[in-house]
Formats: structure tokens, C-alpha cells, sequence
């Protein structure tokens, strides 16, 4: 279950059709329901995004074909980002 409670509430200053840039990790939406990578058992995915490999986000079926979410920022309460 993905808990989207920290993130942050979106501005009422962006406009359809603004440009917008967005800067954190960016994970497939496979290993985040998994809750660790495909490819490595022992890191969590909220925990670790720096360690998401590109193999699993571009060449696996299941991760590429699932869609990707742009990680918010870490929590330093629970440790994992949101």
C-alpha cells in the first residue's frame, strides 16, 4: 500500500499547461507494489530508490509495462520516500 500522506499538497499557482519540473527518483510501479527491487531481494523500494538498477526499470517486462512514479521526498520519520 502506497501511503501518498506526506506528499506534498499540490499549488493552486499551477495552470494547465504550465511547465513544470519535477526532480527525485523515479521507480516502476511493480517493484514499488513488490516492496523490495526485482533484482535484489534486500532493498526496499521506499527505502533505496538510488539502488533501483536500470536493467529493472527499462528491460523488465513487468517493471517497464507497469508505469513509473516520481518518488517524493524521504520521510525522516518513517525513513522511506513517499
Amino acid at each position: 500500500q502506497l501511503d501518498l500522506s506526506a506528499a506534498p499538497a499540490p499549488s493552486s499557482d499551477v495552470k494547465v499547461g504550465d511547465d513544470v519540473c519535477v526532480t527525485n527518483f523515479i521507480v516502476d510501479q511493480f517493484c514499488i507494489e513488490l516492496g523490495h527491487f526485482l533484482d535484489d531481494d534486500n532493498t526496499m523500494t521506499l527505502a533505496n530508490p538510488e539502488e533501483h538498477s536500470f536493467h529493472c526499470l527499462l528491460d523488465v517486462p513487468q517493471c517497464r509495462d507497469s508505469g513509473y512514479v516520481v518518488l517524493g521526498d524521504k520521510n525522516e520519520e518513517t525513513g522511506m520516500h513517499c
